[in-house]
């Protein structure tokens, strides 16, 4: 299972940890129930001057900032709101959109980890955001008991 941010460099995909794997860390620890786990894939291949970009690193997210972050991708579909973002819970990487006036999309990205630093951005048009939402949303459905 997975949610994935496209745009016409690439995509960024985030793959979500084993559910059973979580459920073992929450009775282990509490501090980790409601975090969902992903392995994250960055590929790039259209930045110019035929430059590629791969890079992969784990990240986690709480389950009220997805919730949080899907809730401002449906009030950008609908036209509410011109911004979202998403952090994860260690400060490895923050992402944030930006909706211009004429429907496109910016995904703009800081990566950090450890003394390496990836900062890039993503153009793409609205037609990516059905996808991003249904994906999201079935994520959060399939992890409430996790959480």
């Amino acid at each position: 299972m997975y949610f994935q941010i496209k745009g016409i460099q690439g995509k960024i995909q985030f793959a979500i940890q084993d559910s059973n794997n979580l459920q073992e860390l929450e009775q282990i620890n509490k501090s980790f129930a409601g975090i969902i786990f992903t392995k994250v894939a960055v590929k790039l291949n259209n930045l110019g001057a035929g430059a590629l970009c791969n890079a992969s690193f784990e990240a986690g997210f709480s389950r009220e900032d997805l919730s949080k972050f899907l809730g401002q991708l449906k009030q950008m579909q609908a036209g509410e709101i011109q911004k979202s973002s998403l952090q994860s819970i260690l400060p490895v990487f923050k992402c944030e959109s930006i909706l211009n006036n004429f429907g496109h999309l910016e995904w703009i990205w800081k990566i950090k980890i450890g003394d390496c630093a990836l900062n890039f951005s993503l153009d793409a048009d609205q037609t990516y955001l059905g996808d991003l939402i249904n994906e999201l949303s079935i994520i959060l459905d399939s992890t409430k008991s996790a959480a």
